[in-house]
C-alpha cells in the first residue's frame, strides 16, 4: 500500500496484489502473474486506504483466470467495435491513434 497525501486535504491511496496464474501455451505450463492494482482518492485518507484495500482483496478473492478472461475480453470487444481499427499511411499516426483509443478505453472504464 501506498499513501500520497494532497497539500489541501485527504490522500490517493495505491494498493496492490500481484498473483501467479499458470497458462498452458502449446503443451507446457507457463508462469504468468497478474497484477491487481487499486487506486483510491478521497477527502479523508483513511477512507482511501480502507477502499483500495477493499478493492484489491475483492478482486484477488476472485479467481483469477475470470479476471483475466474478463480483462481480455473487455479490451477485445472494445477494439473490436465498428470505426475502432482503422489504417493509416503515416505509421506513427497510427501509432497515435491506438494509444489514444487505449487512453480513452482505460478512462472508460469501471
Amino acid at each position: 500500500v501506498s499513501e500520497q497525501p494532497l497539500l489541501a486535504k485527504g490522500a490517493f491511496c495505491t494498493a496492490w496484489h500481484v498473483a501467479q496464474l499458470e497458462q498452458a501455451e502449446e503443451g507446457e505450463m507457463l508462469d504468468t502473474s497478474l497484477l491487481v492494482i487499486s487506486v483510491a482518492g478521497v477527502a479523508d485518507g483513511k477512507k482511501s486506504v480502507a477502499e483500495a484495500v477493499h478493492n484489491v482483496g475483492s478482486a484477488a478473492a476472485e479467481k483469477t483466470q475470470q479476471l483475466l478472461s474478463d480483462h481480455l475480453s473487455w479490451w477485445h470487444k472494445y477494439f473490436s467495435q465498428d470505426g475502432a481499427l482503422v489504417s493509416f499511411p503515416e505509421t506513427w499516426l497510427e501509432g497515435f491513434y491506438y494509444i489514444q483509443m487505449y487512453k480513452l478505453g482505460s478512462a472508460m472504464r469501471r
